[in-house]
């Protein structure tokens, strides 16, 4: 009877599922429209974000980056401005990088429409459908090796799950640039 719980014990199914764990990053094409698939184990109850991340090469690179991907900021919870900036503070500092705007540039920058479709799976990989819903992307929460922009909230129980990240529509501009589908933990004080 000790050997069948130890053998039904979560830790030891876990050595033989090679589902990869939160956190995730994807590559995804924005250049045109496209899909990527992706399976996630979670292995307790959390909260995550789903982001975009645009990659930069240099500080001239991330100028441009950061005139598509915008300046005001969205609350990935509820999807409200949080964070306006104004034209004068913008225009100062994409010039700075050699990237100039004139007074139709839009603080949110380029809205990038993302469909995701997520389903919870069973055994076998049956799918209960878990979300499906279009995101339009816009602005930018912060950065670091790149620009993010957090786009939506997710509550997740534990169990696996299968991500579809669809771009619905294509951005040339973007051709060379490194941007990255992640789900990442939701870090609170």
């Amino acid at each position: 009877m000790a050997l069948l719980s130890f053998l039904n014990a979560n830790w030891f199914t876990d050595l033989f599922d090679d589902t990869p764990t939160i956190p995730i990053a994807v590559p995804i094409d924005l250049t045109k429209p496209s899909k990527i698939e992706t399976k996630v184990r979670i292995k307790e109850k959390e909260s995550f974000f789903a982001t975009l991340s645009f990659r930069y090469k240099d500080y001239h690179d991330a100028k441009k980056i950061r005139k598509f991907i915008g300046y005001n900021v969205y609350d990935p919870y509820s999807g409200k401005s949080i964070a306006k900036y104004k034209y004068r503070f913008v225009k100062k500092d994409l010039a700075g990088g050699g990237v100039y705007i004139d007074k139709s540039y839009n603080p949110d920058g380029t809205t990038v429409p993302i469909k995701m479709t997520i389903y919870k799976l069973g055994e076998n990989d049956t799918r209960t459908l878990f979300l499906e819903k279009v995101y339009q992307t816009k602005g930018s929460n912060g950065g670091g090796s790149g620009i993010f922009r957090e786009f939506a909230y997710l509550f997740l129980e534990e169990g696996k799950y299968l991500f579809i990240v669809e771009n619905l529509k294509g951005f040339p501009e973007l051709q060379g640039r490194e941007v990255v589908f992640m789900i990442h933990l939701v870090h609170t004080k």
